[in-house]
This record gives structure tokens, sequence and C-alpha cells, in this order.
């Protein structure tokens, strides 16, 4: 199929089969034919920067919802282990050490610029 695009006064984009007949007589007197390029940044423009910064503050969000779920979940085997006497000295800075970051985690959304600028505090390794 051979198709032409065009676009009308109003920015709408339309495709003819050039193959078929007469498909010269749907063409409007307001239609400028584009290449297919320009159809498809019509059809699918960038995001505007309003979306942009409200995908950020979703995905930090989650990225803070998902972090301090992961890091509660390790604390709780850290505790487990300090609890029953089987951990050792690396177990309970570790222990220490996500506890910490579970603080400063929380204290994430009370930074100026949350949900959208976001410093995140360094994780341990674990």
């Amino acid at each position: 199929m051979n198709t032409k695009h065009f676009k009308d006064s109003q920015n709408n984009t339309f495709g003819l089969d050039t193959t078929s007949e007469n498909w010269e007589s749907f063409i409007k007197e307001d239609w400028i034919e584009i290449t297919i390029e320009e159809a498809q940044a019509i059809a699918n423009p960038p995001p505007s920067q309003i979306e942009i910064d409200l995908q950020k503050e979703k995905e930090n969000i989650a990225f803070l919802a998902s972090e301090s779920e992961r890091t509660e979940s390790e604390i709780k085997v850290y505790e487990r282990m300090r609890d029953r006497n089987r951990a050792d000295e690396d177990d309970l800075a570790m222990l220490e050490a996500l506890e910490d970051y579970s603080i400063d985690l929380k204290k994430v959304t009370k930074q100026k610029g949350w949900p959208l600028e976001v410093e995140w505090p360094v994780a341990p390794r674990f």
C-alpha cells in the first residue's frame, strides 16, 4: 500500500491509500501534504514538562515505597538474628546501618522539593 500523509488546519493527520481509485478526491481544501515522520510527530508528540514531572513524581513515590519495604524486610531478618543470639558483629553493624537508612528514607518526604526533587540517602550494601 502506498500512503500519502496530510494534516489539516487543526493539525489532525490523515493517511490516504494512493493505490485506490480517486484517492485525490478525498483531499480537503485545507489539507497539506506532510511526511510520515511529521505525521508521527503530530500523532505522538513528546511529553510536556508537566507530564515529565508527574512521571518523575510517580517514580519517586514508587521507589520510596519499594525501598522502604525492602529495607524494613531486611531489618526484620537482622533483628531476628540478634534476638536469637545468632548475629555476629557484622550483622549488628548492618542492622544499625539499615535502621539509619530506614530513618533517612522516612525523612525524604520532608525535603523541600519532594516528590519531584529528591536527594536520596545512600543505601548500605545488603
